[in-house]
C-alpha cells in the first residue's frame, strides 16, 4: 500500500458569519482568529484501487456544497465521488457554507467567497497528499474516551431536556488507524471521537478541541500526520462543560482541556494498540428512504407563517413549506439516508452517513460489522439534520427529534430508523465494504 497526506490552512482571508449558534451568527462577523483551520487530507492507493478521506474544520457541508467539493476533486484526481469521503469535524467556531442546510442562517447571503477558497484549498491538498505518497504498512485498533456526555436528560414525565446525562449512552469508542512508511514514521493516522465541538461560545474562529488534540498528536508524532474525523456525536457534548446539571460555556483553558483528554486517549492506542492489517481498498455509496410523519397541512404552515410572536426562522420555514405546495409541489414524504462506505484494510472500514447521528445508531453501525475497527462517521458526504433512534421519536422527543424544521424538513422522522439504517448497512456488505 501507499499513502500520502497533507494540510492546509482554510480560515477565511477576511471576516465571514460563523455558524453553530443561531444568535451568534445572525449578527455580523467573527471578531478575531484565536486558532486557524485545516482541512487534513489522506490518500491511499493498493492495487490499482485508491481512496481519499478529507476532513475540515467546518460545522457541516449541505449536500450540494459536499457535491460541488466532491466532484471538483473526483475531476481533479481521476477519481469517482465514492472514492472520496469528505467529513466535516463540526466545529460551532467556524465559517458559514451554509446553502439549505440550517433556517437559523439560511436567510443570509453564503459567504461565496470563502466558498471558492474552501474548493481551491481542498484541490490543493488532495493533489499534495496523492503526490507525497510513499509505501506503507497499515495498523489499526481502537480505545475509548471519556469525552462525550449525553445531553438528553428525561423529565419526570419522560421528555428529553438540554442538561447534561451521564447515565445516558454515548459513543465513546475512538477508532484509530496508522499509515507507517519504511522508516517507521506516521504518514497519516485517522482517529474519530463522537462529541460536538461546540465547548466554548465566541465569536473567534477555532477548530475547538479536534484542533487542540491534532496540534498534540502532530508534535507527538513528529510530523503533520493526524486526521481527526467526526462520528455518532448527534446529543453529546464535551464533558469539561458539564457543571452542576446544566451547561457552561466553556473557556478555552477547557477546550485545552478537551483536545488534551482526546490526543491522550489516541497517543496510548498509537503506542500499545495496534496489530498490522492487510491492506484491501473497496468504496461504495448507497441511498435509503427515512419516512417522514404525515406533512403539515397550508392552514397548519399558515398560521406559523403569519404568527407575529413566532421567532423568524420557523416562520421562514413555514412559508417555504408554503411555497412548494404554491408551486404544485408536493411536502416531502421520506428523506434520503446516505451511506457512504470505505474499507481501507481487511477489517478496517469508514462508514459515513450524511446526518448527526446519535450515539445508539453508531454503535448499530459497529456492531453489524461485529470484529475488526469500524470508524462510525456522521457528518459526511453533506447533511440533512438529525438522526434519533426510534425511542426517541415515540417516546422522549426532546431537541434531535424536534429541531426537524429547523433542517428544513416537513415534519418528523417516523419511527423505524434502525430498520432502515439495517437495510442501508447490508448494501454496503455486499459490495465488499
Amino acid at each position: 500500500m501507499n499513502a500520502g497526506f497533507s494540510k492546509i490552512c482554510i480560515t477565511p482571508r477576511s471576516p465571514t458569519r460563523m455558524i453553530g449558534f443561531s444568535e451568534r451568527d445572525v449578527s455580523g462577523v467573527f471578531e478575531g482568529v484565536h486558532d486557524d483551520l485545516f482541512a487534513r487530507v489522506a490518500w491511499f492507493d493498493h492495487e490499482g484501487q485508491e481512496a481519499l478521506v478529507v476532513c475540515c474544520d467546518v460545522a457541516f457541508f449541505s449536500r450540494s456544497q459536499a457535491d460541488r467539493f466532491v466532484g471538483a476533486m473526483a475531476r481533479t484526481l481521476d477519481l469517482r465521488p465514492r472514492q472520496i469521503l469528505l467529513n466535516a469535524s463540526h466545529t460551532h467556531s467556524g465559517p458559514m457554507l451554509d446553502m439549505g442546510v440550517w433556517t437559523y442562517s439560511d436567510y443570509l447571503e453564503p459567504e461565496w467567497l470563502y466558498i471558492e477558497q474552501l474548493e481551491r484549498s481542498l484541490l490543493e491538498a488532495a493533489e499534495s497528499a496523492r503526490d507525497s505518497v510513499r509505501p506503507v504498512t497499515l495498523w489499526a485498533g481502537r480505545t475509548t474516551c471519556p469525552l462525550p456526555v449525553s445531553r438528553r436528560l428525561p423529565d419526570a414525565d419522560g421528555i428529553a431536556r438540554w442538561r447534561p446525562n451521564p447515565h445516558a449512552e454515548v459513543y465513546d469508542e475512538v477508532p484509530v488507524c496508522l499509515a507507517r512508511d519504511e522508516k517507521g514514521e506516521a504518514v497519516a493516522a485517522l482517529f474519530s471521537v463522537a462529541c460536538h465541538p461546540s465547548t466554548r461560545y465566541t465569536h473567534e474562529i477555532s477548530a475547538d478541541f479536534p484542533g487542540v488534540a491534532l496540534e498534540l498528536l502532530d508534535t507527538q508524532l513528529g510530523a503533520a500526520a493526524g486526521l481527526f474525523l467526526q462520528g455518532a456525536a448527534g446529543e453529546t457534548k464535551a464533558s469539561v462543560i458539564a457543571k452542576d446539571g446544566a451547561w457552561v460555556s466553556g473557556s478555552w483553558e477547557q477546550v485545552a482541556q478537551a483536545g488534551a483528554m482526546v490526543a491522550d486517549a489516541v497517543a496510548a492506542c498509537l503506542a500499545d494498540g495496534l496489530k498490522q492489517v492487510e491492506p484491501d481498498i473497496r468504496s461504495h455509496i448507497t441511498q435509503v428512504q427515512l419516512p417522514l410523519e404525515p406533512a403539515p397541512t397550508r392552514e397548519a404552515l399558515s398560521a406559523v407563517a403569519d404568527d407575529g410572536d413566532e421567532q423568524e426562522p420557523r416562520r421562514l420555514w413555514a412559508q417555504r413549506q408554503k411555497k412548494r405546495l404554491d408551486r404544485g409541489d408536493a411536502l416531502a414524504s421520506h428523506v434520503p439516508l446516505n451511506l457512504h462506505g470505505i474499507q481501507l484494510a481487511r477489517g478496517v472500514r469508514l462508514i459515513g452517513l450524511d446526518c448527526e447521528p446519535v450515539a445508539a445508531l453508531g454503535t448499530q453501525v459497529r456492531d453489524s460489522y461485529g470484529e475488526g475497527v469500524t470508524f462510525t462517521l456522521g457528518y459526511t458526504d453533506g447533511m440533512f439534520g438529525y438522526l434519533p433512534t426510534s425511542h426517541m421519536i415515540e417516546k422522549e422527543r426532546g431537541y434531535e427529534v424536534d429541531s426537524f424544521w429547523e433542517y428544513g424538513l416537513p415534519a418528523r422522522l417516523e419511527p423505524g430508523v434502525e430498520q432502515v439504517l439495517a437495510r442501508g448497512l447490508e448494501r454496503l456488505r455486499k459490495h465488499g465494504i
